[in-house]
């Protein structure tokens, strides 16, 4: 869920609706091309070996939202 003002803003029903809650301050992210995106870094030995990226139109991003996987060159 997503409040702004007191009021729901965004909200997503499904699979974890009745899971336990963790709030949080709201800050609201840059967006590219109307995209919100969010990095995701794997890190193997302390060394990042590779980025995911996932984008959605909406503010809350899921396990659905659009991904995008890079590779680190170079990593060991």
């Amino acid at each position: 869920m997503i409040h702004r003002n007191g009021i729901m803003a965004e909200t997503l029903t499904g699979d974890y609706a009745d899971d336990a809650k963790v709030y949080q301050a709201f800050v609201e992210s840059p967006r590219c091309d109307g995209h919100l995106p969010q990095f995701g870094v794997w890190m193997v030995r302390n060394q990042p070996v590779a980025i995911g990226i996932r984008e959605a139109k909406r503010g809350i991003i899921t396990g659905n939202s659009a991904f995008v996987p890079h590779a680190v060159e170079g990593a060991q």
